[in-house]
């Protein structure tokens, strides 16, 4: 059973290693091999730890647990930019994929943000060269809007989409157990 809860600082090392391994996974060939191999989970490690020491009120991580381990987890920002609300961060550990933790943690930051007041859009950016995610994004309804190259923390230069909801709402109710 996954139990899906408010995160905190206490789970930022169980983050951070399944940050660094989706990426070493998905953005091979997008980052240098170097950080990939050598940088990246210490660099995701106090990378985490600086933002949920420094989190605020508009800001939310939720985690998604089987029994101890880390099945997945979102980073949300409300009212983020002139583009609405911000999706940072979403990922799920590859042996959970398809049991919809990826649907669910959009629901619950969805949900969120509702409970925030906020009603804006719902935006994230992805890596062009990640097509998994990209088809997940698709069948989540989100509406591809631009491209722009963003600067990765290697350094590297990275073509990105960001997709776009216009209505959070309808990212609501995928999962009928309310946990949160």
């Amino acid at each position: 059973m996954i139990e899906y809860n408010f995160g905190s600082l206490k789970d930022a090392g169980s983050v951070a290693a399944l940050h660094a391994d989706n990426w070493r996974k998905y953005y091979r060939g997008a980052l240098s091999d170097y950080y990939l191999d050598q940088e990246v989970i210490s660099e995701r490690q106090s990378y985490w730890i600086k933002r949920l020491k420094e989190a605020h009120s508009g800001e939310c991580l939720i985690t998604a647990y089987q029994g101890n381990e880390l099945a997945g987890f979102v980073y949300s920002f409300s009212d983020y930019d002139e583009h609405g609300s911000y999706l940072d961060n979403l990922h799920v550990h590859e042996s959970s994929h398809g049991y919809g933790i990826g649907r669910n943690l959009m629901s619950k930051s969805a949900q969120w943000l509702l409970d925030q007041g906020s009603n804006r859009p719902y935006y994230l950016w992805v890596l062009e060269s990640n097509d998994g995610a990209i088809e997940f994004y698709n069948k989540m309804k989100g509406e591809k809007c631009d491209i722009q190259l963003h600067t990765m923390p290697d350094g590297s230069k990275c073509k990105c989409v960001r997709y776009v909801w216009e209505n959070i709402g309808l990212l609501i109710g995928y999962d009928e157990k309310q946990i949160i």
